[in-house]
Formats: structure tokens, C-alpha cells, sequence
């Protein structure tokens, strides 16, 4: 199975609300990140 990856960085809830429909349009998987930087950052380590 081929897959692809790809991070999309937005600004408001307008811009998320396309971005989210283009995603489910394609099929793609949508995962959470943090806003907090300390959060985000042990995300990563994990």
C-alpha cells in the first residue's frame, strides 16, 4: 500500500473549514495538534 503524507499549517476557522473538506474529499486521515508549544513538543517526542 502506497500512501502520502502531507502537513497543512492555517490561520482561522474559515481557512480549517476548507482545508477539512478538501481532506474528507480525498479520502485523507485528519489528526490533531496542539496549539500550546509544550504540548506540541511532547507530542513530537512521543
Amino acid at each position: 500500500i502506497q500512501k502520502n503524507v502531507f502537513v497543512v499549517f492555517y490561520s482561522g476557522e474559515r481557512a480549517k473549514s476548507k482545508i477539512v473538506k478538501i481532506c474528507e474529499a480525498f479520502g485523507a486521515n485528519l489528526y490533531q495538534f496542539p496549539e500550546e508549544w509544550n504540548r506540541q513538543r511532547w507530542m513530537i517526542e512521543e
